[in-house]
């Protein structure tokens, strides 16, 4: 295989990173001769993000776009590399494209092609992974981690309807969504890691 990115989307409380970190864990003790890495977004200035309000949406984009090219010159395209991100581009298109509104989808399209991937289209995921939960469960799970985050408040209905959308605008791509007040963890991380095994490793597990 080649260099691959899946990413793992959703808004806060579905349990991004914590399924992350599982499948990240699950793909090393599995597959030793692949080299597996994993980011989380954002890297860089991820205390000037997370302090800044979400009235700042032009600012917070030009944060994310900066932050984005940053870490992309870190990742290593070699062959055998996948690349786990936790939170990706599709945030962005949800929060800044679809839910404030800051720029158009062909514009941000147009810079992160151009500018952010510098024309490089293997940037772009080849699984993205969209968790969802119901919206008592969310609240709770951030309320639980005592930790006022971007994004967090009252929309939380609305941006999950938005992530929905992407597999439309998106149609060439490949789109999967979880529920994590459903499905456990463990059957979440399961799922993901069969369906990288037939759509990217093309090994012989059952797909869920």
């Amino acid at each position: 295989m080649g260099f691959s990115i899946v990413s793992i989307e959703g808004a806060d409380g579905t349990g991004k990173s914590t399924i992350a970190n599982l499948l990240y864990h699950k793909m090393v003790s599995e597959f030793s001769y692949l080299s597996v890495e994993k980011y989380h977004e954002p890297m860089f200035f991820e205390e000037e993000i997370y302090n800044s309000s979400i009235n700042d949406s032009k600012y917070l984009f030009l944060l994310f776009l900066v932050a984005r090219k940053k870490l992309i010159k870190l990742i290593d395209t070699r062959q055998n590399r996948i690349v786990i991100m936790d939170r990706y581009i599709d945030s962005t298109f949800v929060y800044q494209a679809l839910f404030q509104k800051v720029v158009d989808f062909d514009s941000l399209v147009y810079f992160h092609q151009q500018i952010v991937f510098e024309n490089n289209g293997y940037f772009w995921p080849d699984i993205t992974f969209i968790l969802e939960a119901d919206l008592e469960d969310i609240k709770n799970r951030i309320k639980k981690k005592n930790n006022s985050k971007l994004f967090d408040g009252s929309e939380l209905e609305y941006i999950q309807k938005l992530y929905k959308i992407l597999p439309i605008i998106f149609s060439n791509r490949v789109f999967y969504f979880f529920n994590t007040s459903i499905l456990t963890k463990e059957d979440v991380v399961k799922n993901m890691f069969d369906i990288i095994c037939k759509k990217i490793l093309n090994c012989g597990f059952e797909s869920y």
